[in-house]
């Protein structure tokens, strides 16, 4: 596997790096600092039609003649702790450089400097790929435009997540994702340059297309380095570089000279310098720092004069004068990089392959959560669905338990003698799984679960009387999972087990004992998607049950895929025939339709593998978070933070719901909503909404403007059911598009449906947000529903009293602004008030 951490090719055994900057220019003291400029110290030369080469010595000691401040000096350290580089400058404190402005080329940024910065420090975090360059001494200005050169419509850059933070006073952060490059900072005659290492090493990076403002100067400045190096006793030809810097004092035209007294040029690369040396050679490396000061020249000259030697430890020592600081570094060889030991559940081979266990454990101190539904593509009413939880705890290596819930309360699938039945099917109860034998191929557990299953039944089911009857049973399972990996991406999965049911239920024939084997699959194809597959075959007793009542044993079989979002988050997509939801009853198919295939989708948390990262949101991003009237935003809340949202209108509609947001790209809801004054069945077939109805489910971003993507995009799932007699619940799945425009218009295309098992209604909801002032916002939006139903529309205000508090004033032809509601119109009009409020460290962000 490719290694993304920024490594250097070459041992650290350079002792020294001497450089110096030349100055074009001081500020005066009534200089309007308005223009762009070069940082003093970390400017180019100005020799913009020159090749510049770099120079070694016999030692490969790397010398350079670079202009610099007389009151500053320039030193760059090879650092082996964390794969970075250092460039460290000298300068006054709190006189800050502002960063002004930002160029994207299609391979590199540049950053605008006004002033002088005094460090840069490069690093990369493995784990993320993501380069950080954080500037010491620099602040940011009050608005910092992007400009783009020659990087496309889209900004290949910005594709990179680009972000520039004020860490501190005088520090700054700019973040870019890497794409496994290795990247370094250089010097640039605007400010600092960031690209590749292999494009910052290239000739093209010199040239500047764009003339920036460098200030004002004071009437005349010149001056001179002068570098002498002694090799083996023996003197090379000194090289010195000349600036001269005049100003007009009639027009303020700046004009630049420059003599270069050398023949070879010299490449000036801020980021590693790579010299290949044994530990036993030596090298010279002691700095001597002379000043000679008149009215209108200064000169300063480096001379190497002491001797190090290099021994397995290596001591990088660097002695200046004056305003320069006495640096020492201890450089330890460092150990190769160790493989990083995958610390979420998430990442690896699957505990289970959606109901066949298999031989893999959480590891101790480990939490996986799972809660889903799997649903009929038809049947009565609005389908048949059966949701479940698991919750999963590592409580060593080799021993975890967890608990489990399954329910299902639907009528019969298909009718049994005439008639749809009502019944309700209810398990949960613990169960345990501890490893007997494990090694890097093959993996051995046993596990068993006891469970209270309770069933509901209407008049002839399971039970011959003329009303309905409920039983509570106690069921279990136990099953040898023995797993073996044929790759490191492909495992196999021997599942032997016994299920135990009672042999009847109120005289009639129940599922008794069943032993059964299974075979299961997982691929994974990626570090974040997995695909499977398993069959379960019964060989004793029963699994199923038909429309006459008698009990057959059906093979069980799914098919899937998995994708871990993150860390803490990732999704489940299954076709199934398995009906049940937990250890025990996961063997079981749908009562009277054992080979109908049911849709299921789950999601899986490992709360405690989350990484908190926040989102910069700006205030007008911040008021998007928001949902629209009729329409889901994409954005989800900083992490941790919590919502709550209520609606109501004159059609006697009303709803609330509850938000949390488990990490950066996914929130859980939990909504109840009522829809009034409306017969749903006219445009349905069904009653389905009209009484209290519960929802859960969440929403994941995939892509998110506010972080750098070129729009947001995320899709929203919930479950639920009426509270009712019917009980009748149904899907609402939905994946809304956003394009904030500028600071003001916001775009917003949300496809959506409710998967029912009857009549679906699908909609394409289009709407845009319009913010007159900070506190005012205009929402429009139209749905047009694809099936033949009637369009949907609202339009309103949205006032914000605060930045997390918003208040809906709209008149829509919505029956109601939560899921299914959102895709009914009625023939009038409705008008509707409705308020969200945030709460959390993110909220005053």
């Amino acid at each position: 596997m490719r290694n993304n951490r920024m490594t250097f090719k070459k041992p650290a055994q350079m002792l020294g790096l001497l450089g110096a900057w030349l100055v074009l220019g001081a500020w005066s003291s009534n200089t309007d600092h308005h223009g762009i400029s070069s940082p003093s110290a970390l400017a180019d030369p100005p020799f913009p039609n020159q090749k510049i080469s770099p120079v070694f010595t016999q030692n490969n000691d790397y010398s350079s003649t670079i202009s610099f401040s007389p009151a500053t000096l320039v030193s760059q350290r090879p650092s082996r702790s964390g794969g970075r580089s250092i460039l460290m400058v000298e300068a006054e404190e709190d006189n800050f450089a502002v960063l002004q402005a930002v160029t994207l080329t299609v391979d590199n940024v540049i950053l605008h400097i006004n002033g002088q910065q005094t460090a840069a420090e490069l690093t990369l975090d493995s784990r993320t790929n993501r380069l950080a360059l954080v500037v010491e001494g620099v602040k940011l200005a009050d608005s910092i435009p992007i400009n783009q050169d020659n990087a496309g419509p889209d900004g290949t850059l910005m594709k990179r997540r680009l972000r520039i933070k004020q860490l501190d006073r005088g520090v700054v952060e700019v973040s870019l994702n890497a794409q496994e490059q290795s990247w370094t900072v250089r010097s640039h005659n605007q400010g600092l340059l960031l690209a590749p290492t292999a494009i910052a090493n290239t000739a093209e990076t010199l040239e500047i297309k764009d003339e920036v403002s460098q200030g004002e100067l004071s009437p005349e400045e010149t001056l001179i380095l002068s570098q002498t190096t002694a090799i083996d006793g023996a003197r090379v030809e000194e090289t010195s570089v000349e600036t001269t810097t005049t100003e007009s004092a009639q027009n303020g035209i700046t004009e630049e000279s420059s003599d270069l007294n050398q023949t070879n040029g010299l490449d000036i690369i801020t980021g590693p310098i790579e010299p290949t040396i044994s530990s036993e050679e030596s090298t010279v490396n002691v700095l001597e720092t002379q000043r000679e000061n008149d009215s209108n020249q200064e000169k300063l000259a480096v001379v190497q004069t002491d001797q190090i030697e290099v021994t397995e430890v290596e001591v990088t020592e660097t002695e200046t004068l004056d305003t320069v600081e006495f640096v020492q570094e201890e450089v330890v060889e460092e150990s190769p990089p160790e493989e990083s030991e995958i610390t979420t559940p998430l990442l690896r081979q699957p505990l289970r392959i959606l109901n066949l266990p298999t031989a893999n454990q959480l590891l101790q101190g480990q939490v996986l959560g799972a809660f889903g539904q799997t649903q009929t593509f038809g049947g009565p009413g609005m389908g048949n669905q059966t949701y479940f939880i698991y919750a999963d705890w590592g409580l060593t290596n080799d021993l975890q338990i967890g608990w489990s819930f399954m329910y299902n309360d639907d009528p019969t699938y298909n009718a049994v003698n005439g008639a749809f039945i009502e019944q309700l099917y209810q398990s949960t109860g613990p169960n345990l799984k501890y490893n007997i034998y494990s090694d890097e191929n093959w993996g051995i557990s046993v596990l068993g679960s006891i469970e209270q299953f309770q069933i509901y039944s209407g008049p002839g089911l399971f039970n011959n009387a003329n009303s309905p009857t409920l039983s509570r049973t106690v069921a279990g399972t136990v099953q040898l999972p023995i797993s073996y990996n044929l790759s490191e991406q492909f495992q196999v999965t021997f599942t032997p087990a016994v299920n135990i049911f009672s042999d009847s239920l109120n005289s009639i024939p129940f599922y008794g004992t069943v032993f059964s084997v299974g075979l299961g699959a997982n691929w994974r194809v990626s570090e974040q998607l997995s695909l499977f597959g398993n069959t379960v075959v019964p060989l004793s007793g029963g699994n199923s049950i038909n429309t006459s009542r008698e009990i057959s044993k059906t093979p069980i079989w799914s098919v899937g895929a998995n994708y871990a979002f993150s860390k803490a988050v990732g999704f489940e997509l299954s076709l199934t025939n398995s009906f049940g939801g937990t250890p025990a009853t996961g063997i079981l198919t749908l009562p009277t339709a054992a080979n109908e295939i049911l849709l299921g989708a789950q999601f899986k948390i490992a709360p405690l593998a989350k990484e908190i990262y926040h989102v910069d949101y700006n205030d007008r991003q911040k008021r998007l978070l928001f949902d629209w009237f009729t329409l889901t935003t994409p954005y989800v809340f900083p992490t941790d933070d919590f919502g709550v949202r209520f609606t109501a209108d004159t059609g006697g509609s009303i709803g609330g719901g509850i938000f949390y947001s488990v990490l950066q790209n996914f929130q859980m809801e939990l909504l109840l909503s009522y829809i009034g004054g409306f017969d749903t069945k006219s445009v349905i077939d069904s009653s389905q909404g009209t009484a209290t109805q519960w929802r859960l489910g969440g929403k994941l971003a995939f892509l998110n403007q506010a972080d750098g993507d070129p729009l947001s995009i995320s899709g929203r799932l919930t479950g639920g059911r009426d509270i009712s007699e019917e009980e009748q619940g149904y899907f609402m799945l939905e994946f809304p598009f956003m394009y904030e425009v500028n600071n003001q218009l916001a775009l917003l295309f949300s496809p959506k449906a409710a998967i029912t098992g009857g009549k679906t209604p699908v909609g394409l909801g289009l709407g845009a947000n319009y913010q007159i002032s900070p506190v005012i916002q205009l929402i429009a939006e139209i749905t047009p529903i694809v099936t033949g139903e009637r369009l949907v529309w609202s339009a309103g205000l949205r006032l914000f009293p605060l930045e997390n508090l918003a208040i809906d004033l709209m008149g829509t032809n919505a029956t109601s602004q939560l899921d299914l509601g959102e895709l009914i119109a009625e023939p009038g009009t409705r008008f509707s008030a409705g308020i969200q409020w945030r709460f959390g460290q993110g909220s005053s962000k």
